[in-house]
């Protein structure tokens, strides 16, 4: 989850006009915020995977204007200005092409990954795959004009909540993109749906991808926020001083137990791990205090 907030305070310090968007002639700066965080990570990081992670800023040899360019460029996408916009926003800065922060988000935990160990790409909190699930979802469906609609990410939403590891935690996007769903009555950027009782006309309310993806940044910033330093880095931290396991088992723990500290723990030691396989049973009873003198031998 750290990396989701290190992306979204780079994003926030290219400090974009509109909050999902920013017009193709800051293109450089957004090359610079990536090359500073290669830079940032140089005390910590291998030269090997500096090397690997820099290769996605360097310019290619094939012709054409998107062709030649770096990889990172290329994963950008420079979507239409006028696609990326909201659809009643302001259609003045509608003009050529834009980085999309889902596009940079992309770009960037691609830049990320190169820099860390596999080790540290596999032990991570598993609300960040999920977030990651959901916002490729989000750019494929965008891919198709006119495809993108407030149901439609109702249901996406929804369906990540039923099957998280923290169900908790989608419930306030769930909330945000509420507005967003079926509207009734005239509407410009609606396309008919099935009658509804009465026989009124529902609507399917079209999104563009600034409008599904503001909910989204919020949520993101306060989950990047709560994993980090809040109430549930705390509890994972609780979790795994007690259980010596890995951050995305306290994760697991936790999620599964409705982020009750002691419920986590019982489960981690007598239940079941993340992948329903039993656990071994340790032939005694189990306490915290216990736990933690059998950690301390």
């Amino acid at each position: 989850m750290e990396y989701v907030g290190l992306i979204l305070a780079d994003w926030e310090a290219l400090r974009p006009e509109l909050r999902a968007v920013l017009p193709e002639s800051r293109l450089q700066q957004v090359l610079d915020r990536a090359d500073a965080r290669i830079n940032a990570a140089s005390a910590t990081t291998a030269a090997a995977q500096q090397r690997d992670a820099r290769s996605l800023l360097v310019a290619g040899s094939s012709s054409g204007q998107l062709e030649g360019a770096p990889l990172f460029v290329r994963m950008l996408r420079l979507d239409s200005l006028r696609d990326a916009l909201l659809m009643d926003g302001e259609q003045s800065l509608a003009g050529g092409r834009a980085v999309h922060f889902l596009r940079f988000w992309q770009a960037m935990q691609e830049l990320f990954r190169r820099l860390n160990s596999t080790s540290e790409q596999k032990d991570e909190e598993p609300l960040a795959e999920e977030m990651a699930a959901l916002r490729d979802a989000i750019l494929r469906r965008a891919e198709s004009p006119g495809s993108l609609s407030g149901a439609w990410l109702q249901e996406q939403v929804a369906a990540a909540r039923a099957m998280s590891a923290d169900e908790a935690a989608w419930v306030p996007l769930e909330q945000a993109v509420a507005p967003l769903g079926e509207t009734r009555g005239s509407d410009s950027h609606c396309e008919e749906g099935p009658a509804g009782p009465g026989n009124e006309k529902r609507r399917r309310r079209q999104l563009s991808l600034e409008e599904a993806t503001l909910p989204l940044m919020t949520w993101l910033r306060d989950m990047a926020e709560d994993y980090g330093s809040g109430c549930r880095a705390a509890k994972v931290q609780a979790v795994r001083d007690v259980a010596g396991c890995s951050l995305r088992e306290a994760c697991f723990d936790l999620g599964a137990q409705g982020w009750d500290v002691e419920a986590a723990l019982v489960r981690h030691f007598g239940g079941q791990n993340p992948v329903g396989e039993a656990r071994p049973s340790t032939g005694s009873g189990w306490s915290t205090h216990g736990a933690k003198l059998r950690r301390s031998e």
